[in-house]
């Protein structure tokens, strides 16, 4: 409607000064051509004889031009020449004037243009009539009409079609984020936009977008880890608070020395639950990363002591063969839960991996710059392609795995004190 009025608004004024410019075209030329008249008759006015008017009809004659009537009145309004092409006489009636007049008439559905102007004096007076029809003028004007109408409808067509692809091309990512968003809403799942860096702001709002799926989905996944997390490190203390609970119900609560052992393993564990809690916690927040914490320095023989009486009462049927005395007097720095929690998964993953061989060595030992804790089974062994993942989260090897080297796993290294 805006491009249809601005080219309306346009095509009008066109129209108006084309109209104004070739009506005064006309009219500069009728006024030149009746000067021309006038001055020929002025001099031929004192001898108006019938040979005088045929040279004179000679004379118009030339000057006469298509869609156009010459006619000389006497004084008193009677016809002495008249000539015409196509413009019949009757059209205008004959008038006489003492000034020049200049008008524009309609007859039906012609205009004309009609100019008189006075010429002689004394004894012979008359009036010159020269009658314009503005026929070419006006199939000039239609075809003009005719043209801008044809020429501003395709155009307001193009303009439209082109509008029309260029808003499909603007909405489109808009269009891509709404369906996006309708996914995410039906499905759940964390769908990303297509990205096009067109540098507007619907490429900002694909980018922002985009930005917070990658935040919910990392809020997600620390959501699920923080699950896997605390399943898997919660399952051996509480495995340990039961197993001293079991021994208490079955005939260690007569025992004064058992009862007392067993309470305190369960306080103790039920202190590392919490703290396991605590770093969970921490950890769905920041991802594990601890590096700038400091910690303080730890005897590890009495965690590795601790956390394999814990095994020893969970698995009277294994045998753990441990040989630390040669790191009992070393510090290292590492927070007691955290090597606890290492010596637990390890130790677990041993005993689930042992085969029909039911022992577990761990041993300690000691080099100039390193204290090694080496924790060996003997059973089915890790294939030389998954070493690469085992430090990932909860990886498992499902497929028969070959022995790469008799169940030992370098656990943890610290510089010795």
């Amino acid at each position: 409607m805006i491009l249809f009025s601005l080219f309306l608004f346009y095509s009008g004024i066109q129209y108006i000064v084309t109209n104004v410019w070739v009506n005064n075209l006309e009219e500069k030329n009728i006024r030149k051509l009746a000067v021309e008249i006038v001055g020929y008759m002025d001099d031929q006015a004192y001898s108006l004889s019938p040979s005088q008017l045929q040279k004179t009809t000679s004379f118009l004659e030339r000057l006469n031009e298509e869609n156009q009537l010459i006619r000389i009145l006497d004084h008193t309004g009677q016809p002495l020449i008249t000539l015409s092409q196509n413009v019949p006489a009757n059209w205008v009636a004959p008038r006489t004037v003492v000034t020049q007049t200049f008008e524009l008439i309609r007859y039906g559905e012609d205009k004309l243009l009609v100019i008189r102007c006075p010429f002689g004096s004394s004894p012979f007076q008359g009036t010159i009539e020269i009658v314009r029809n503005l026929e070419s003028f006006d199939s000039l004007n239609n075809l003009l009409l005719l043209t801008m109408l044809f020429a501003g409808s395709g155009s307001i067509v193009l303009s439209a079609a082109g509008g029309f692809l260029i808003a499909r091309q603007v909405i489109k990512p808009v269009q891509s984020l709404a369906e996006t968003m309708n996914i995410v809403r039906k499905t759940g799942h964390t769908h990303r936009v297509e990205f096009t860096d067109n540098g507007d702001e619907l490429s900002q709002l694909a980018t922002i977008f985009n930005e917070m799926m990658n935040r919910l989905e990392l809020s997600f996944k620390q959501q699920n880890q923080f699950v896997e997390d605390a399943s898997h490190e919660l399952r051996t203390p509480l495995a340990v608070i039961e197993g001293h609970l079991s021994l208490l119900q079955r005939w260690g609560k007569n025992d004064p020395k058992i009862l007392d052992e067993s309470i305190n393993a369960a306080l103790t564990e039920s202190r590392r639950l919490k703290a396991l809690v605590k770093e969970l916690l921490e950890l769905s927040r920041t991802d594990g990363d601890f590096g700038a914490k400091q910690v303080a320095r730890i005897y590890p023989g009495s965690v590795i002591s601790h956390t394999i009486q814990n095994f020893m009462l969970l698995y009277p049927e294994y045998t753990f063969d441990v040989e630390i005395e040669s790191i009992r007097n070393v510090q290292i720095n590492i927070n007691p839960n955290h090597l606890e929690q290492v010596l637990s998964i390890v130790i677990d993953n041993a005993i689930k991996y042992s085969c029909d061989n039911k022992v577990v060595e761990i041993k300690g030992k000691l080099t100039e710059s390193e204290v090694l804790i080496i924790i060996s089974d003997y059973g089915e062994g890790i294939p030389a392609a998954e070493i690469s993942h085992v430090f990932d989260r909860f990886y498992r090897v499902d497929k028969a795995r070959s022995r790469l080297r008799v169940g030992t796993v370098w656990v943890y290294r610290s510089q010795n004190d």
